[in-house]
């Protein structure tokens, strides 16, 4: 195996989750490995990173006492600015069409944070200790034998041990009970909470936060965003009331509407709907706690490191098929091509690029690498 450059020689929890689902799309995309990504922006995932910076600047301004719904919001469009020139710049072959879809992304993700910054205030009963917290723990696993081989600006030796590197959402203090939690924001189309206890990575942040500020972290709270904004309801013309269709919507927008159109919301149809949308409550945002013990947590580190150590000693490569997974996999061509006999390493060198030294890695967890522990 050819030595990698030393500033890649660093363990991220979304390196060892793909390590154990498949080995292939591993080694494609690892800072350990090949360390390559689609050349084409990753709209899906665009979106999230946008909604994170938001989210960041309206708890940052919670601390420093700013107008946390303008830090926000100002923040997410200066984002987007800076992206989608980015994106033009890296991507000069993008048709007009892709690039107007990030224009339509970014008009959702304000609307979302917009909704997120009314909604916020009526739950939040936290003190905020840290956002966007960098997370940097040297000596994370130790290798047997010669150890890792790395290259620097002095050439080529082994390291015996691996840092382990990534970042958190934000750290708070509950105010009813002095409870420290770990707060994890998450963007999705539809809100699912049946396999949250098995995600490593926010266990890995919850171990990591209680080391570093010295404090007991319980557990993490899971921050859902739904990508939807409430609904407004549309009038009948032959009518002039609103419709009386279901639409998807909260008590709050429905009565802003109401209030707009001059309509009585009084009136025995629109009463009705205002308490159903009262008793549903809010289903755009919503929170869940996962909490840990110390005795799960070094279970979890126990596997994580061992996994790692096997990452870094040249593993033996192979693909893991599974429909779900190989369907959403942005590897999938050069995997097939490797199936098939085709060649293989022209389409990674055509349709793909080497990641970026600064780039972030975004899906289920966000990482960073600005500060040490």
């Amino acid at each position: 195996m050819n030595p990698i450059p030393i500033e890649q020689a660093e363990i991220h929890i979304t390196d060892i989750s793909r390590f154990k689902k498949c080995r292939l799309r591993w080694h494609f995309s690892s800072n350990l490995r090949l360390n390559m990504e689609p050349d084409a922006p990753p709209r899906a995932l665009w979106l999230g990173i946008g909604v994170h910076e938001g989210l960041a600047a309206y708890y940052d301004a919670y601390k420093v006492g700013g107008d946390m719904t303008d830090m926000c919001l100002s923040t997410f469009e200066e984002w987007v600015k800076a992206s989608v020139e980015e994106i033009r710049l890296e991507y000069p072959s993008l048709d007009s069409e892709r690039l107007d879809a990030f224009t339509e992304d970014e008009d959702l993700g304000l609307g979302m944070l917009e909704h997120y910054c009314a909604w916020a205030p009526t739950v939040d009963d936290f003190e905020v200790i840290d956002t966007e917290q960098s997370i940097s723990i040297p000596n994370f696993i130790h290798l047997e034998g010669k150890g890792m081989k790395v290259i620097d600006e002095y050439g080529v030796r082994f390291l015996t041990t691996i840092g382990y590197k990534g970042r958190g959402d934000m750290l708070v203090r509950a105010k009813h009970d002095g409870q420290y939690w770990i707060y994890e924001h998450k963007t999705a189309r539809v809100i699912e909470t049946e396999r949250l206890i098995l995600e490593e990575q926010p266990g890995v942040y919850q171990w990591a936060m209680a080391k570093k500020h010295d404090v007991p972290v319980v557990g993490t709270r899971f921050n859902f965003l739904r990508k939807k904004v409430p609904t407004v309801p549309s009038i009948v013309k032959s009518g002039g009331r609103f419709s009386a269709i279901a639409i998807d919507t909260t008590y709050e927008a429905y009565m802003a509407a109401l209030v707009d159109a001059e309509f009585d919301p009084m009136d025995p149809t629109y009463l009705e709907v205002l308490e159903g949308l009262k008793a549903k409550g809010n289903t755009f945002f919503y929170r869940e706690d996962v909490v840990r013990s110390q005795k799960e947590l070094e279970v979890l580190i126990g596997f994580l490191k061992s996994a790692g150590r096997e990452m870094c000693m040249n593993p033996v490569i192979y693909p893991a098929p599974d429909f779900m997974a190989c369907k959403m996999c942005p590897f999938q061509g050069p995997c097939i091509a490797m199936h098939d006999g085709s060649d293989w390493k022209y389409i990674l060198q055509d349709r793909y690029r080497i990641r970026k030294p600064d780039a972030e890695v975004v899906g289920p967890e966000l990482q960073d690498t600005a500060s040490v522990l």
